[in-house]
């Protein structure tokens, strides 16, 4: 491996599922380098720390690495980096709006690490190049994360509105070509919040309505609680005037009291809107 030393003009390094294991600085010293990919290389470890022999990087990626560090070591590329992937690297930690003023970040994605934060914390100032973003359940509104309480989410739906009128694009979690998956960060009610109640999954009742998603009716943007697996497709036109209309519903009935009183597919038609009628 020590021979990649040769190489300090290296623009672009990918390793997947090299025989490595433990450490090698050798692989962090090149100063013309853009892109570092490295993927399923389980016994091969490194600090972000080790990322300041790479000044000129431009796209990092790392899949299940044992990676290690604070995020904000990643300061050190704050005027190079646009694209950083840190996924399956539970023991990365550190808050995500350490990078908030990088100037030219266009890709943020920090599945399944230990980094923490608020999605509510970012400001229309904040990431001024960011088109993707996608955050692990350890930050308030990553994928995954559980609700405490259905009171909760409406300030949290108007701060995600915000961000998806500069960034419309923002929240895509997968965008390949003509396909993108959209709208859905599997978040939940959590089990242990005091508005959650139990049901049994054998009966013919309904699943309660503890998922909550983003979804599209026509050209108007809401959110809704409804059972998991709940889809846009599901809605029709009624859906949409029944969406528009949600605001009304919702300034009668409180959000716990809306959540608990929908049954069967009604479910899927008490939204609220996000953006103007």
């Amino acid at each position: 491996i020590n021979i990649l030393s040769n190489f300090k003009k290296l623009r672009v390094l990918y390793i997947y599922k090299a025989d490595l294991n433990g450490r090698y600085p050798v692989l962090f010293d090149f100063p013309l380098l853009h892109k570092l990919v490295i993927s399923d290389c389980r016994y091969l470890k490194f600090d972000l720390g080790m990322l300041s022999g790479l000044p000129s990087l431009k796209e990092f990626d790392s899949i299940f690495i044992p990676v290690t560090g604070d995020i904000r070591k990643l300061r050190v590329l704050k005027e190079t980096i646009e694209k950083v992937q840190i996924v399956r690297s539970h023991r990365v930690e550190g808050n995500f709006m350490d990078l908030a003023d990088f100037p030219r970040l266009k890709e943020l994605n920090l599945m399944s690490s230990g980094v923490k934060g608020d999605i509510r914390d970012i400001s229309s100032h904040d990431f001024p190049a960011l088109e993707q973003l996608c955050l692990p359940w350890t930050v308030h509104g990553g994928n995954d994360y559980n609700f405490q309480s259905i009171s909760d989410v409406p300030c949290f739906m108007q701060a995600v509105h915000l961000l998806m009128q500069l960034t419309p694009d923002l929240f895509e979690l997968f965008k390949e070509d003509s396909f993108s998956y959209l709208y859905d960060f599997n978040w939940n009610l959590s089990a242990s919040s005091p508005d959650w109640y139990d049901y049994d999954d054998g009966s013919e009742v309904p699943v309660p309505p503890f998922h909550l998603k983003l979804v599209q009716a026509g050209s108007r943007l809401g959110w809704v609680w409804c059972s998991y697996g709940c889809n846009d497709e599901e809605y029709d036109d009624e859906d949409e005037d029944n969406a528009i209309r949600a605001r009304s519903i919702g300034s009668i009935q409180s959000q716990a009291e809306a959540v608990k009183a929908v049954a069967t597919k009604l479910i899927l038609r008490h939204c609220s809107v996000l953006n103007g009628v």
